[in-house]
C-alpha cells in the first residue's frame, strides 16, 4: 500500500524525493512565471533557467525536507486515511498539502530575490503571486511533477535506505 503513493521511509529518502520534485516544479513554475511576465511562447521560454535555478533548487529542497513534508503529511491525514480512500483523492490531498505551503514560501522567495519594488509593492503583490502560482503548481504536480518523480522514485527506493 505504501508504495503506491510512493511515499519517503527515512531522510535519505526524502532528501533524494524532495530534489527530484524540486527539480521538475522549479522548471515548470520558473518557465510559467516567465511566461507571465511576458516571455513569448516560444521554444526559447523553455530553455534551462540555470541561473534561476541556482538560487531556486536548493532553497525548494530545503522548505521541503525541513519543513513542507512533514507538515503537508500531517495536513492530508487529517483530510484522507490512505487505507480507506481512493487512490486519486490521497493524491490530491498530498499534492494539495504541499501546494498550500510550497507555494507561498516561494513565490516569497522569488519575488524577494527578483523584485526591484520597495516593501509596501512587494506585501501588495505578494499576495497576488501566490494566487497566480497556486492553482498551477496544484495542477503541475498532481498530473506531471507526481507521476514522473514517482515512477522514478519507485524504481530506485529499494537502493537507497
Amino acid at each position: 500500500e505504501g508504495d503506491i503513493f510512493f511515499m519517503p521511509t527515512n531522510i535519505k529518502q526524502n532528501t533524494i524525493f524532495a530534489i527530484f520534485m524540486a527539480t521538475l516544479m522549479s522548471y515548470f513554475m520558473i518557465n510559467y512565471n516567465k511566461f507571465l511576465f511576458g516571455a513569448p511562447l516560444n521554444r526559447n521560454l523553455f530553455y534551462f533557467p540555470v541561473k534561476q535555478y541556482i538560487v531556486v533548487l536548493p532553497i525548494a529542497v530545503a522548505f521541503s525536507v525541513l519543513f513542507v513534508n512533514k507538515g503537508a503529511k500531517i495536513i492530508a491525514l487529517r483530510f484522507v486515511e490512505p487505507g480507506n480512500t481512493h487512490t486519486f483523492k490521497v493524491k490530491s490531498a498530498f499534492t494539495f498539502a504541499h501546494v498550500i505551503f510550497m507555494a507561498p514560501l516561494m513565490s516569497l522567495v522569488s519575488s524577494g530575490i527578483w523584485s526591484d519594488v520597495t516593501l509596501r509593492d512587494f506585501l501588495l503583490t505578494w499576495p497576488i503571486k501566490i494566487l497566480q502560482n497556486a492553482p498551477f503548481a496544484f495542477m503541475i504536480n498532481i498530473f506531471i511533477a507526481a507521476p514522473i518523480v514517482g515512477f522514478i522514485f519507485r524504481r530506485i527506493k529499494h537502493y537507497i535506505n
